[in-house]
């Protein structure tokens, strides 16, 4: 069992905010309940640069590509749909490819996007 201290969600334009915000939650409670330091990057494409979900809402991702810790325990990239999530499935110069050739996790879902950018891999964790 691997037990992970970061995890970093990738923002992208069309994203469901609530596949950020509910597990956002869970790992916040984590934390708080369990004691344990657990750092949760939000990710886009430059530093402090602003998405918009599929429901209209903004999100600052507090962590650009260039800017993120190498040894991420856990990438979570969440659902969407329309042309932001169609634009990274299509577009292999989008600069997220080059940022998940650069972090290349060991463990990720099984998202289409992420099957679009690296191998995908099985691990058990543990808090």
């Amino acid at each position: 069992m691997h037990k992970f201290k970061s995890i970093g969600i990738v923002l992208y334009d069309d994203f469901n905010s609530l596949d950020v915000a509910g597990p956002y939650q869970v790992f916040y409670w984590l934390r708080f309940f369990l004691k344990k330091q657990v750092s949760i990057y939000m990710i886009g494409p430059k530093k402090n640069s602003k998405v918009k979900s599929r429901e209209g809402v903004k999100w600052v991702c507090e962590t650009g590509y260039k800017d993120v810790p190498k040894d991420l325990d856990i990438i979570m990239i969440p659902g969407g749909g329309g042309p932001g999530f169609e634009h990274l499935l299509e577009n292999k110069d989008d600069k997220y490819h080059d940022f998940y050739q650069l972090v290349d996790p060991p463990y990720n879902s099984g998202d289409p996007l992420v099957a679009s950018a690296t191998t995908l891999y099985n691990v058990n964790l543990q808090l």
